[in-house]
């Protein structure tokens, strides 16, 4: 039987906007004060979350950060009984597909017998999570797919993926990166962020994914998410605190919020 669950990290962005600093390393791998490096708090949360085995996906300076999790990790998910390991995701050949939906059909793929639920996750975000209770609601909601999700200021609504939620969290609308909150928020109410944390349901992934190449989605925020979105297939979790006001997360994808976190 195959394991209920599985942590799939993708870490394999260049970090293009944190350039010079990820001229050398990789932005999984930039350091913080505390002496840990950016990805430990995705993977320490994944290791204080439900049980399941860990796979981080690498591209850019894989060797790096295969090093790192080794070193670092391995023993701890052991000491568990659980595993932890690294999976090189490499583009084959010029113009080949590459992006983040591309990577976790590859992943898939080199799964002996792929779990029941998937939880996708960055390895440039910092936060304190246990994705236990969003992988509780998504398993009740029998959806395909379901986003974390954090309240933003609006003025962030162009760093990320918009989320408008109904009753029961389903998604109504969904836009990457919009460039307005037109039809994407309600009166008095910030905007929710798609904070890039997902739990899939394998069994309805897998043939979203197995499409014909000029179908298939190449990237998760801007195709395969939206597509579930205009579906009826995806829920949101809205990571909050008991009385609604946003936890802290943040996406280290430039250098000010890089500067802020460290």
């Amino acid at each position: 039987m195959p394991d209920a669950l599985t942590y799939v990290v993708l870490a394999g962005g260049r970090g293009e906007r944190l350039r010079p600093l990820t001229d050398l390393v990789p932005k999984p791998l930039l350091p913080m004060r505390t002496g840990a490096r950016v990805i430990d708090f995705t993977l320490a949360n994944c290791l204080a979350s439900p049980a399941g085995d860990c796979l981080v996906v690498a591209q850019y300076r894989a060797d790096m950060i295969a090093e790192h999790v080794a070193t670092r990790w391995r023993r701890p998910f052991k000491a568990r009984g659980r595993r932890i390991s690294t999976l090189r995701f490499d583009r084959k050949a010029p113009g080949a597909p590459e992006g983040t939906a591309v990577a976790l059909l590859e992943t898939l793929g080199q799964m002996d017998a792929p779990s029941e639920d998937l939880v996708v996750l960055g390895g440039d975000h910092v936060y304190s999570m246990d994705y236990g209770e969003m992988v509780a609601a998504h398993r009740r909601s029998g959806a395909a797919a379901t986003v974390a999700v954090v309240p933003r200021s609006p003025c962030d609504s162009r760093r990320f993926g918009i989320v408008l939620d109904g009753p029961g969290g389903i998604v109504e609308a969904y836009s990457e990166k919009p460039p307005t909150l037109d039809g994407l928020t309600r009166p008095g109410s910030p905007p929710l962020a798609s904070m890039g944390i997902y739990a899939f349901s394998t069994r309805k992934l897998r043939p979203l994914l197995e499409r014909d190449m000029d179908r298939m989605p190449q990237d998760i925020g801007h195709d395969l998410i939206p597509a579930l979105a205009q579906s009826g297939e995806l829920r949101a979790f809205r990571f909050v605190q008991p009385d609604g006001s946003p936890r802290f997360w943040e996406d280290i994808g430039e250098l000010d919020a890089y500067d802020r976190c460290r």
